[in-house]
């Protein structure tokens, strides 16, 4: 599996999981929130084939395309790891 099949627009990018067999798996919508490492994030329903507002393991509606990515893939592929925090992603404290 490989992340990569990534639809741009100027406000808005689509992230998508491609299988090996080239299924493409939709995962989550990131919209510009004015800033180039601050997006609002929005997990994919297949239950609706749409995709719903949706806040991040922070708690937050915001965050980097990263951690939208964590959590989107976390959700899908049952993997909860990937909402604990990552001390190398944080910009305090000693690494």
């Amino acid at each position: 599996m490989q992340a990569g099949d990534r639809h741009l627009n100027f406000h808005e990018t689509r992230d998508n999981l491609v299988l090996p067999d080239g299924e493409v798996l939709p995962l989550c919508r990131l919209r510009s929130v004015g800033s180039a490492t601050v997006w609002g994030f929005a997990i994919y329903r297949a239950s609706h084939d749409d995709y719903e507002d949706n806040v991040l393991p922070s708690g937050s509606p915001t965050g980097t395309a990263e951690e939208a990515l964590d959590c989107a893939c976390g959700l899908y592929l049952n993997n909860p790891t990937a909402w604990t925090a990552d001390p190398r992603r944080s910009n305090g404290g000693d690494h």
